[in-house]
């Protein structure tokens, strides 16, 4: 008998689906299945065999012992697989994953064994909280196996990347403690939906010291030295997260970005948007819910009283609203409806002209609203 649970396998065999849940058992050749324990991403994966009845493919793979003893697992298709097939958790025995009142959660390893979607979802944050002011975490080390070893499964995957994203302190360290690239930023953006604009400068500055003391004591390097490879790591992501564009000085040595006379450039700019994107179809998401937000906003009462054309409101408005996210003085909630719509609609809206509008916009409100900067 088999039965599945929203992706969960409670079976001996495996079925596989694709990503809207549809049975792939008649399209399995060149399919590859491979198992990693959640609780310890270093263990070597474990390849799940498919079945064959009078040497034909039966559509079913049969999990090894190793997956019957206690643990959770990750089915994911291997990285030399020819199809592709929806992850699924294994859980041979729930016992073992079910936390009791006297249960120590302390570790991103022990919060993969005990989460649960209902009765546990919270029990990553508790671990970020500690990771976000620890360079040396032991979850530090959980995160970059897992990066290693699952490179070619999405990140949406494995709910620790989906907590992580959604926390900004321990996200703005993650950055320097993995070693992030331009590729894994963008995989977080586009995968995990991940709005680099809610961490704030004051996080991205204490991350930085964090880091720097960091590897100053694990590798005995001159600060300046370290202070140099930050530098360089904020200059190769910058073309990612908009505040390393204009704010690098002001994260490593609170060096203050000069402010521009925003009445006077941002029409201008704004005319030049208008004329580049004439003709094009303008993306009118959050169309209203950053006009009532902004409504609120009387440091902001000349832009909105400015005559704009419906359509165009939103990718004009965008940056001033992530620019106060940046600076702690919005929060998404703000715009009144799903967060998953926002993140959407933010990621849209954002790379509608990103090098000629949103970042030029984005860091000059965000320096009128960092003056004068406490870190």
């Amino acid at each position: 008998m088999k039965i599945r649970v929203s992706g969960w396998a409670l079976t001996n065999t495996l079925e596989l689906s694709d990503q809207t849940a549809q049975s792939l058992m008649h399209r399995v050749e060149g399919a590859e299945v491979q198992a990693i324990n959640l609780q310890n991403p270093e263990d070597e994966p474990v390849t799940v065999p498919g079945t064959q009845v009078a040497g034909v493919e039966t559509g079913y793979f049969e999990l090894p012992s190793a997956l019957q003893k206690e643990g959770l697992w990750l089915l994911y298709p291997a990285p030399a697989s020819e199809i592709y097939f929806r992850p699924k958790i294994h859980i041979p025995d729930f016992n073992y994953c079910t936390p009791t009142d006297d249960t120590s959660v302390s570790t991103l390893n022990a919060a993969a064994r005990y989460y649960h979607p209902i009765e546990c979802r919270g029990i990553f944050k508790p671990v970020l909280n500690a990771m976000a002011e620890d360079f040396f975490h032991s979850s530090w080390l959980y995160l970059i196996q897992l990066k290693k070893r699952c490179e070619h499964i999405p990140l949406s995957a494995f709910e620790c990347w989906k907590a992580l994203a959604r926390h900004p302190e321990a996200m703005a360290l993650a950055v320097f403690r993995l070693e992030m690239d331009s590729l894994f930023v963008e995989r977080l953006k586009h995968e995990l939906a991940v709005i680099w604009e809610v961490v704030t400068p004051r996080q991205w500055r204490r991350a930085l010291q964090r880091y720097i003391r960091g590897m100053v004591y694990q590798f005995g390097l001159l600060e300046s030295m370290i202070t140099e490879q930050a530098r360089s790591k904020l200059e190769q992501l910058a073309a990612h997260i908009p505040v390393f564009r204009s704010f690098g000085e002001l994260l490593i040595c609170d060096t203050p970005a000069p402010m521009l006379p925003l009445e006077a450039v941002i029409p201008l700019w704004q005319n030049d948007l208008r004329t580049r994107h004439d003709a094009a179809i303008w993306p009118e998401d959050l169309s209203e819910e950053l006009c009532i937000w902004l409504a609120q906003q009387p440091d902001y009462h000349w832009f909105n009283e400015s005559s704009l054309p419906w359509y165009m409101k939103p990718v004009i408005l965008m940056p001033v609203f992530t620019a106060h996210l940046s600076a702690g003085k919005a929060s998404l909630s703000q715009l009144q409806t799903s967060e998953i719509a926002v993140r959407s609609a933010i990621s849209v809206l954002t790379d509608f002209d990103r090098h000629a509008w949103y970042e030029p916009v984005y860091s000059a409100v965000l320096t009128n609203l960092l003056q004068p900067y406490t870190p």
